[in-house]
């Protein structure tokens, strides 16, 4: 992460830790090449800031402990994003390891055994290349009824097209709400009981120590309002102290003791109003959720603050030095991973279209419609794919569990392709899988596949307790 960040200050000609969106977004080109779309990098940047505001420049330091800490065990495309920083845009080192990734597989021989199935439905959730695309026709010699895909940016950004008459779903999720009904899926007894008999992970909840750590940005905001010169009358300061109390304590909190969301949710609410989920958007999140008047609260946003970064002072608005951190605070406790392909799962299943606008309350009905289907066992209302073709992360795994948990309540068989990247790393991983304890798994490595680290935090520890058991 140390030499990222020196590869950035080569481009910061003023030496004040910040750089125009923009230049950012072309240097990350620069470093990475086609691996990452453009508009997946602005994607990245409105996360980062947490809400539709404008942004002239971009801290960088900031920018890149966030992508590395925060981000980097959610794959996809953040995932893959990291890795090309971490190879500081050197064009031989990428040219050199892809030629090595390539002699890896092309020496290693082709063993996916062909489906003796005749007429398939089929959901792809992984990266689109053409080995993959080569050996899903070697896996799938039958009729297809049906296809559907999960295609977010990362799985496509090759240009592999996708099987011809595929139903594509690239479902924004967002929002502290969604997460908790996704997860809601994964509760019933059931469906706990065969995560723990195939091996199949579910994502546990964590807290978010990086934003933790930032919260210091959020008490510069403390400070600055109490100040005389800001004017603040008594109810906004009632307010500030509302917004330091809970500073502190989300600054104290401790994730390990965190018995899940209900409790994290039990926690906010002890500082701020049910509801609070609905207002973190930076033009109400001090207004709806701490008691800040309008006139102090947009005072607030555009007061600036010096601070000083390695010896180097700049001033910052506080909307972008600390409301950012404090948004990102009411959302610092959730599953693991990401929950993308899971979403887009469930809306091939119930067979919605590709909503127009991003809703997370509309993503949020979809969810619960399949709950209530699930509950009430009608699954003949479902689309329900006989074969699942994934690359590995935490969202895959879900998909695949609910999948598995369909198939075995109706007595039908799953069957299941996994795409692995060529890394070394993963080759533990790699071996699992390979002997996954779920019938009709088959896996591939392919040299195009770039999310080994996500791979990595959702099953390594399983390949290691593996080993363990081995002998190894």
């Amino acid at each position: 992460m140390d030499a990222v960040k020196a590869q950035f200050r080569k481009s910061d000609k003023a030496s004040c830790g910040q750089i125009s969106e923009d230049s950012l977004a072309d240097l990350i080109r620069k470093l990475c090449g086609d691996v990452i779309p453009l508009e997946m990098i602005y994607a990245l940047f409105h996360s980062f800031d947490g809400g539709d505001v404008p942004r002239g420049t971009i801290n960088y330091d900031d920018f890149i402990e966030w992508l590395f800490q925060s981000l980097e065990a959610s794959g996809g495309g953040p995932s893959s994003l990291v890795a090309g920083l971490e190879q500081l845009g050197s064009a031989s080192a990428r040219k050199s390891e892809r030629q090595k990734t390539d002699e890896t597989i092309s020496a290693a021989p082709t063993d996916i055994r062909a489906s003796s199935c005749r007429l398939y439905k089929l959901f792809l959730s992984h990266q689109h290349t053409e080995e993959a695309k080569r050996l899903r026709d070697v896996w799938l010699p039958g009729v297809c009824d049906s296809v559907k895909a999960s295609t977010p940016p990362f799985n496509t950004r090759l240009g592999v097209a996708v099987p011809e008459r595929c139903v594509e779903f690239n479902i924004a999720t967002f929002g502290v709400k969604l997460p908790r009904v996704i997860m809601k899926l994964f509760e019933s007894a059931e469906i706990v009981q065969i995560s723990k008999d195939l091996i199949i992970p579910i994502p546990k909840y964590a807290l978010d120590t990086f934003v933790q750590k930032k919260m210091f940005k959020v008490m510069d905001l403390v400070v600055k309002a109490r100040e005389p010169e800001m004017g603040l009358d008594a109810s906004d300061l009632a307010a500030v102290d509302k917004l330091e109390a809970f500073t502190t304590g989300f600054t104290n909190l401790d994730g390990k003791k965190i018995s899940g969301p209900t409790e994290f949710q039990s926690f906010v609410e002890q500082f701020v109003p049910k509801g609070w989920e609905d207002h973190l958007h930076f033009d109400s999140v001090l207004i709806k959720n701490f008691g800040f008047s309008q006139a102090t609260s947009e005072k607030i946003k555009i007061t600036k603050i010096k601070v000083v970064d390695k010896d180097v002072e700049s001033e910052i608005a506080l909307e972008h030095h600390a409301l950012r951190w404090l948004t990102k605070a009411f959302k610092g406790y959730g599953p693991v991973g990401c929950l993308t392909d899971v979403v887009n799962l469930v809306y091939a299943m119930l067979s919605l279209q590709q909503p127009e606008e991003a809703s997370e309350e509309a993503v949020m009905e979809a969810v619960m419609k399949l709950q209530v289907i699930l509950d009430a066992k009608k699954f003949s209302e479902l689309w329900i794919p006989t074969h699942l073709a994934h690359d590995a992360e935490s969202d895959d795994s879900l998909s695949w569990l609910l999948l598995e948990y369909l198939h075995r309540i109706q007595g039908t068989e799953l069957e299941v392709l996994i795409q692995l990247p060529a890394d070394d790393k993963i080759n533990d991983v790699a071996d699992f899988l390979k002997k996954h304890k779920a019938t009709n798994v088959q896996t591939f490595r392919d040299a195009d596949s770039s999310n080994g680290k996500a791979i990595g935090a959702t099953w390594g520890q399983y390949a290691a307790k593996d080993m363990e058991k081995s002998g190894y």
